[in-house]
């Protein structure tokens, strides 16, 4: 099966708006993010990332303020993936 593809020629933009279709992605395999909040805030602003993934056993309140995550618990033995965007 072919990969998908996007026509990006059929959408419209406001006039003066150049359209981006670049994001910066980062991928951490983390264990915690106890007492990790301040690392993913410099991560996340020193490396201009508009999504920061995180492969992680247990998680708490990290977030770094202007982004918002998203998690999905793996269930009982805990861990899961969470996506700050």
């Amino acid at each position: 099966r072919p990969p998908c593809r996007v026509d990006h020629s059929a959408l419209a933009y406001p006039a003066g708006l150049q359209p981006s279709f670049a994001s910066n992605f980062g991928l951490l395999k983390i264990r915690s993010l106890t007492n990790k909040g301040h690392h993913i805030h410099d991560l996340l602003s020193d490396n201009n990332l508009d999504f920061l993934c995180l492969d992680f056993s247990s998680m708490n309140d990290a977030t770094p303020p202007g982004y918002v995550y998203t998690s999905k618990s793996r269930g009982s033995r805990g861990g899961g993936l969470t996506v700050i965007q």
